[in-house]
């Protein structure tokens, strides 16, 4: 266990607290800090479903902040298995952050923070993910925005339309293992999605109120699926669909999917859509349509930029050589400021071998190049969020030059994007 004091160790001895594993008989008091912290969002039935049937969430990967036998706070780290550039990467999934109403700014979320990241450098955890609630709370520990897309509002008639649309058909029960191949199918060259569980899958993913519907190629296979929700009620004509989520495993599917789309003109005024920023579809509109704003800077606005899932690396060596190989060849010096994870600061090596093998790490600097940088700006190049150039351009990393476009080659895109489905 790990001792902590409230108020960041001004308090008296009454404020001091304990931060621990949960416990079974703990469930009452993680169901009543939850009920309190997110009160009018959520209630008992949800938080007591969420710490019993939750098949990425262990009794060991809850902590909480404890004053003799009342908890002032809570975090809950999921077990995930992401994409990074197309490579399956175990992570965490930091989420269910509470503090109780009457312990806040005693230190209770910075704690709970400290040891999540703590217990996933002991379980040799290359990084963490969350999404914040105010993100430069958690910016303090090394967090840094690495999924940052394009929030797209459109006209049906303004998307491409396509005589694909016609394999386009409603979503059926029996065609969940279909969609589900479909959906590792299209993410397999991609960095955020996970590994949805079949729980994943019925809880989180397949939502009531959804318009569902497939892209079927014959024979009953799935190329494509479309998950939306009516975003508010409105007279025909003027409705807004919110596109949740847009799969697709081949081009035709994709071209289809956006058909259909561009075909509901009669019952929708606007589609919304989050987009990674390097699948955006914004180059292929007939005419941008954005009219509560306008630009002076010679280009129409089309929707907003996104910031999204923040990440963090809690262990560099595993992360450094866990990253997905290209074949790039060449050795350069990582060197991280590491304040949080004392264990990540200093120097690293890295050699690249240009076959796509995985890379060789190995404590020390042992390459003529380096490049040297906070662990949020280097979380934002590991991930491929970040040009190493631009970071190093604006100032972000200092070093080599071609250190940063050795990592260019290496480690550049394709653009997090873990999805409105994907969020936890």
């Amino acid at each position: 266990m790990k001792r902590a004091r409230g108020l960041a160790g001004r308090a008296s001895a009454r404020l001091d607290y304990v931060v621990r594993r949960a416990k079974k008989s703990d469930l009452p008091e993680l169901i009543r800090v939850g009920v309190g912290a997110f009160r009018g969002t959520t209630n008992e039935e949800r938080w007591t479903r969420y710490y019993t049937q939750n098949a990425h969430l262990g009794w060991d990967r809850i902590w909480v902040a404890d004053r003799g036998g009342k908890l002032l706070g809570k975090t809950s780290l999921l077990d995930f298995r992401m994409r990074l550039d197309g490579k399956l990467v175990r992570v965490d999934g930091v989420a269910a952050v509470a503090v109780d109403l009457t312990a806040r700014r005693q230190g209770v979320a910075d704690a709970l923070v400290r040891r999540s990241l703590a217990d996933a450098r002991e379980r040799d955890v290359p990084a963490s993910f969350l999404y914040a609630f105010r993100p430069s709370f958690y910016r303090r520990f090394g967090y840094a925005p690495v999924e940052m897309g394009h929030l797209l509002f459109v006209r049906p008639r303004d998307l491409p339309d396509s005589p694909e649309r016609v394999h386009v058909r409603r979503y059926r029960d029996e065609d969940l293992p279909e969609i589900d191949r479909c959906y590792r199918a299209a993410t397999a060259g991609m960095t955020g999605p996970i590994e949805r569980s079949d729980m994943w899958w019925r809880v989180r993913a397949l939502r009531e109120g959804q318009d569902r519907v497939v892209f079927d190629a014959g024979r009953g296979k799935i190329e494509g699926y479309v998950l939306a929700m009516l975003a508010e009620q409105a007279p025909l004509g003027k409705r807004v669909l919110r596109v949740q989520e847009l799969m697709a495993s081949t081009r035709r599917a994709r071209r289809g999917l956006l058909g259909w789309l561009s075909a509901l003109a009669d019952e929708f005024s606007s589609i919304e859509a989050s987009l990674p920023a390097d699948g955006s579809w914004l180059p292929f509109l007939r005419d941008p349509h954005f009219p509560s704003a306008r630009s002076y800077f010679q280009q129409e606005p089309a929707g907003l930029v996104g910031w999204g899932c923040m990440g963090r690396i809690t262990h560099l060596e595993r992360a450094l050589a866990g990253r997905a190989p290209r074949p790039v060849k060449g050795s350069l010096v990582v060197h991280a400021l590491d304040p949080v994870l004392p264990e990540n600061d200093g120097p690293w090596t890295v050699r690249f071998g240009g076959s796509g093998s995985a890379a060789r790490v190995r404590r020390g600097a042992h390459a003529s190049l380096s490049l040297r940088g906070e662990m949020d700006v280097w979380t934002q190049v590991w991930s491929g969020a970040l040009s190493a150039l631009a970071a190093w351009r604006f100032g972000f990393l200092d070093g080599d030059e071609d250190a940063a476009r050795l990592l260019e080659a290496a480690w550049y895109g394709p653009a997090p994007f873990w999805g409105t489905l994907n969020e936890f």
